[in-house]
């Protein structure tokens, strides 16, 4: 190996570790490190809220429909639909408000943040913030619609719309 190749291959490397963050999660397969948790996002199956929720505890970890409690994390998600063309689907979460109307809670008890940037918006004279009040559309997914911004809707799906699940390793 000539000079230039050396120079140029840890020109490479150093480019690489600037790039790769320091804090990397090691994330359990399937798994992987998604704005510093350890996600997995299924675009191929898809199912029930309530279907989604048991298939991401099948895959261990302690997996459970993910929580999205930052704008960050809800951008870095968006980002890697994005990214991967994953865009064909909406995706559940781990949200709900079928123990008490219109308050949403993540699994683990804790209240979901409503508004924006989070919550998506009606197109109509309104624009009317989602959650609606609405006692059908009781869990929370990523709207494609709405370029994954939070919305609710049946925890049954719609009928007509292919509802993916993105999973969260404990």
């Amino acid at each position: 190996m000539n000079t230039w190749s050396v120079k140029a291959a840890l020109a490479a490397s150093a480019a690489l570790l600037l790039i790769r963050p320091a804090e990397a999660l090691a994330c359990e397969l399937p798994y992987e490190d998604i704005g510093g948790r350890c996600l997995f996002v299924d675009p191929l199956v898809s199912d029930t809220w309530y279907n989604m929720r048991l298939f991401c505890r099948t895959l261990g970890a302690g997996g459970q429909l993910v929580k999205i409690d930052s704008a960050n994390l809800l951008a870095d998600i968006i980002d890697y639909i994005n990214r991967y063309h994953f865009d064909e689907a909406n995706y559940w979460i781990g949200a709900t408000d079928e123990e008490i109307e219109n308050h949403f809670q993540w699994l683990d008890g804790s209240s979901v943040p409503l508004g924006p940037p989070f919550w998506r918006y009606e197109c109509d004279q309104y624009m009317t913030q989602r959650p609606l009040v609405d006692s059908t559309r009781n869990c929370v997914a990523l709207d494609r619609e709405t370029h994954y911004l939070l919305s609710d809707f049946p925890c049954m799906g719609d009928g007509m719309t292919k509802f993916s699940p993105i999973c969260e390793a404990a």
